[in-house]
């Protein structure tokens, strides 16, 4: 009896990125896109985190991994490069630059992370109140380089300092107008959790268990690993999601230029009818005197 054979994975196309770029400029964003899922595709779950210079972006991610010094904390600017380690088996964390319009290469290497991320943190200090037009213009770019499908179900809002608000009602106060200011700039909501990395450490190095729990609890950051987890095992489909997103964007600029040479043809057809018109008209016009000449 014959058994077929189980077809053998397709390897994808190394210039297959640059065979898109090559279609035209306004195939470059997705191609780029595109590139980054095939090269992370390794069976590894990214949770990359984004945001401003000092935010606690460091601090949040020795939080998730319950270490106080894995990734450097400082008051001044300290991440200068992504670094990654294991968080579980599967799952990587990487600790990104902050964005900043003065150093344009660290922007460049944080993109390049969070291009190849299936997760993404995006950190706010909730002490300083809403969220800031440079934030949100970081938002917007994040928008671009995933992919409006995607977006909103790829970046976390994480509402970090909770513990540094005066009160309870201006971190609801704070937490309610980033939501606004995102809805009416990327006209989406983006799940958001007002967590405390400090506090969250401080229960694990208190002394006092009951005392430590209770840090623990109001940190938040024990329903944001809970959340985590629940992205990391719901995440096997992500890639497929990610590439069935990029190829519908890619149909979908396929069809604006389909309709575009479309409208030029029929553009190109009017003109040539109107220059038939035109010259019939011009030798109608001429014909007597080409008679009389030819008398």
């Amino acid at each position: 009896m014959k058994v077929s054979k189980k077809p053998s994975r397709r390897e994808p196309d190394e210039n297959l990125a640059e065979k898109l770029r090559n279609l035209g400029p306004e195939f470059v964003d997705v191609a780029t896109r595109l590139e980054a899922i095939l090269k992370a595709d390794d069976g590894k779950f990214r949770i990359v985190n984004a945001g401003m210079m000092n935010p606690g972006k460091s601090t949040l991610l020795n939080a998730l991994l319950g270490k106080p010094e894995v990734f450097k904390t400082a008051d001044v600017r300290e991440t200068t490069e992504v670094k990654s380690v294991l968080w579980d088996a599967n799952v990587i964390l990487s600790d990104t630059p902050g964005f900043s319009s003065a150093i344009i290469e660290d922007d460049s290497a944080a993109l390049s992370a969070l291009r190849s991320a299936d997760m993404i943190l995006f950190v706010h200090n909730i002490a300083t109140g809403g969220i800031n037009k440079a934030e949100l213009d970081i938002l917007v770019e994040l928008k671009e380089i995933i992919g409006e499908a995607e977006f909103a179900s790829r970046v976390l809002l994480l509402n970090t300092r909770s513990d540094e608000c005066p009160d309870e009602a201006t971190l609801n106060t704070n937490c309610k107008e980033c939501d606004a200011l995102i809805k009416e700039n990327l006209g989406v909501k983006l799940v958001s959790y007002a967590i405390s990395p400090k506090l969250y450490l401080d229960g694990i190095a208190c002394d006092q268990k009951d005392d430590g729990l209770v840090l623990k609890k109001e940190s938040g950051i024990a329903k944001l690993i809970g959340a985590l987890r629940t992205y990391v095992k719901n995440g096997s489909s992500r890639r497929a999601s990610a590439l069935r997103s990029a190829i519908e964007e890619l149909k979908e600029i396929q069809k604006v230029r389909a309709e575009r040479l479309s409208a030029k043809k029929l553009d190109l057809k009017r003109k040539q009818a109107e220059l038939c018109s035109q010259w019939k008209q011009t030798l109608e016009a001429i014909r007597p005197y080409w008679d009389e000449c030819q008398k």
